[in-house]
């Protein structure tokens, strides 16, 4: 079952927090890929430490079409406020209990 993500929240945060010149090369990006959408049905775990800056990744990769899915991790740098955005959001997450061994999805 596809879940539809609201981006609402996080648009919002990221219009309080940047101004748009503060981050070209993503806000282009975002647009070439919203109207192309080059990424479509591909499934991407993004495993990186989530921080506010890291939203503006993922509406570009979501702008792109990709099925994204945040990985999160114990041992993997990450702002708690942030993930649950995410979460409120309906994204996608992948926790990372033993990155060395295993993934559990959550």
């Amino acid at each position: 079952m596809l879940t539809i993500m609201n981006l609402e929240k996080i648009e919002k945060l990221i219009r309080h927090a940047y101004q748009e010149n503060e981050y070209p090369a993503l806000k282009e990006q975002m647009t070439c890929w919203a109207e192309e959408r080059p990424l479509e049905e591909i499934q991407l775990l993004d495993a990186t430490p989530v921080y506010r800056n890291t939203l503006l990744k993922h509406l570009a990769l979501i702008a792109s079409g990709v099925q994204l899915t945040v990985g999160i991790s114990r041992v993997m740098a990450h702002d708690p406020a942030i993930v649950n955005l995410l979460k409120e959001s309906a994204f996608q997450f992948t926790m990372l209990i033993n990155p060395t061994r295993k993934l559990i999805l959550v």
